[in-house]
């Protein structure tokens, strides 16, 4: 019997400029699996891309809004600006996920300057604001989530979700980006685990490095936790 107070968020993480195509199919595709729309993360730097293509990307977003799905902002360019100074920590951060975690360690200017400028490209794609953000590999900073609220949305951490009045609501999540290939069957052990807990509410943070390789494992995966909990949105959390 399916547990009717049972939750989990099923998240696209990365919808970038880059790699729209081919992620717009992907979340179709997941759509058509679940028969439900889904948060959707985006990365909203259009820095070096054409009139055409920024044009493309948003009439993608806003189809997805019409289509009931739910945007966050995941970061602004979803690589680390090299130049700017970082604590050890941050560095350490930078080493593990090849630059990509661009809040990690920043200073309380540089955290804002970034956030805003990542504001700054999502109004340009003359999108509705962001349901929440979160930070890419979740690496982030002492400042970040103060400056995240500060905007009214929600703030995601690597284990919580907190809401713009700052309360929490514990949420492990399941990712296999990054993960190598000798470790994959552990890492579905532990998300078969971690979906089917009834502790909290946890995330199924999709990819597009998961994408056709993991495709029928993932899907394996989601059937099994929706005959177990419903799939939410952000916005019903708190």
């Amino acid at each position: 019997m399916a547990n009717s107070k049972g939750k989990f968020l099923l998240c696209y993480h990365d919808f970038s400029i880059d790699s729209a195509q081919i992620v717009f199919s992907n979340i179709q595709k997941i759509k058509s699996f679940t028969g439900k729309s889904f948060p959707v993360l985006v990365v909203p730097n259009t820095s070096n891309a054409s009139s055409l293509k920024i044009s493309e990307f948003s009439s993608m977003l806003k189809e997805l809004e019409n289509d009931n799905f739910e945007l966050l902002l995941h970061g602004c360019t979803h690589h680390a600006n090299l130049t700017q100074k970082r604590t050890l920590y941050g560095r350490f951060a930078l080493s593990l996920t090849q630059n990509e975690a661009e809040f990690a360690g920043l200073s309380e200017k540089d955290s804002l300057e970034s956030l805003n400028q990542a504001y700054q490209y999502w109004q340009n794609l003359d999108l509705k604001p962001p349901v929440g953000f979160v930070a890419p590999t979740w690496h982030a900073n002492p400042f970040l989530k103060k400056q995240v609220l500060k905007k009214n949305i929600i703030f995601e951490e690597r284990l919580k979700i907190i809401s713009p009045t700052g309360k929490s609501i514990y949420s492990p999540v399941v990712s296999f980006a990054g993960i190598p290939s000798l470790t994959l069957p552990l890492a579905f052990a532990y998300g078969n685990l971690i979906m089917g807990s009834k502790i909290g509410v946890p995330r199924l943070a999709l990819h597009p490095v998961d994408f056709p390789k993991l495709e029928s494992k993932i899907f394996a995966l989601i059937e099994k936790t929706i005959k177990l909990k419903k799939t939410v949105f952000y916005r019903d959390l708190f």
